[in-house]
């Protein structure tokens, strides 16, 4: 559960209001509770505000402007205010390990010669927890550029609400007993976007950012992940570059397969504006109370 301490710093960072800004606020990642022990880790309950990984993505580019995106995603540390937390506090790669499947589509436009700006138009991901009996490995089945639409993944837990695609860009082997963590629900997608250049011999480089609701009621089940429920509307934000790759077309209205692979990815909890306003009363209140109580005394 969570600490005093960490509920004071939790609400304190969270409720920067905007004042004069037009209305915008602005919000800090939250802290949450992960409960390895949920998935047989001997580790105890400790605080989090970020988890990091890397991942790999293909991405079949329709050839109309728009594309459809797969992701694997192995998630390796978790961090509390920019410090890694160390294996042994947390379990992750002794214990379990974690990965998500994710799933994006957008459209794409050429900004610049080797540059384009992508927008995502939706978002779909799962979080799971690996026991590690057996370790679940992934196979990438595509190679840039071969024009062939490779639409997901095949091999995934039975749990899983991406189906088994019959090209996938993905297999996934001994997934059997992995376990559902997270759900982020396609409908509450916020927004998204990236840029993206062809940097010559070096490749194509470029970072991301998306924005997307979660399943809080799924926790009740798991309870891997805590947050200051039912208080907060929380949205899960997901940051990164997409690696260093070669193989994607421009200008972006050719029909392709294109690859990223060892991209860099952070993921953070963020309240939404409405959830900080009413934080920021709750601070106001309690300061109120607290004022009230040492005059009293």
């Amino acid at each position: 559960m969570f600490s005093l301490g960490e509920i004071t710093r939790t609400l304190a960072a969270s409720a920067v209001l905007a004042v004069g800004l037009g209305g915008v606020a602005v919000a800090a990642p939250i802290v949450f509770t992960v409960n390895p022990g949920v998935v047989g880790s001997a580790a105890g309950s400790f605080a989090a505000d970020e988890m990091v990984g890397g991942y790999s993505a293909e991405i079949d580019q329709l050839g109309d402007g728009s594309f459809v995106e797969h992701g694997f995603a192995d998630i390796s540390s978790f961090f509390l205010d920019g410090d890694l937390l160390p294996a042994f506090a947390t379990g992750l790669g002794g214990d379990y390990l974690m990965y998500a499947l994710f799933r994006l589509e957008g459209t794409v436009v050429e900004v610049a010669p080797d540059e384009v700006e992508v927008v995502f138009t939706s978002f779909l991901a799962e979080i799971w927890a690996d026991p590690l009996g057996p370790v679940t490995t992934k196979t990438i089945d595509v190679v840039n550029g071969d024009a062939i639409d490779q639409t997901g993944f095949a091999g995934q837990n039975g749990g899983s609400s991406f189906g088994t695609a019959l090209t996938p860009a993905f297999t996934l082997s001994g997934a059997g007993d992995d376990i559902l963590v997270l759900d982020v629900m396609a409908g509450d997608f916020l927004n998204g976007s990236a840029n993206i250049e062809d940097n010559g011999p070096a490749g194509i480089e470029g970072d991301f950012q998306v924005r997307s609701g979660f399943n809080t009621d799924f926790f009740v089940l798991t309870d891997f992940f805590e947050f200051l429920k039912p208080l907060l509307l929380l949205t899960l934000q997901a940051n990164g570059n997409t690696g260093n790759e070669t193989g994607i077309p421009f200008p972006p209205v050719a029909a392709t397969d294109i690859v990223f692979r060892n991209a860099s990815l952070n993921i953070t909890f963020i309240p939404e504006p409405g959830t900080l306003a009413l934080l920021g009363l709750g601070l106001f209140g309690a300061g109120a109370l607290a004022r009230r109580r040492r005059l009293a005394a």
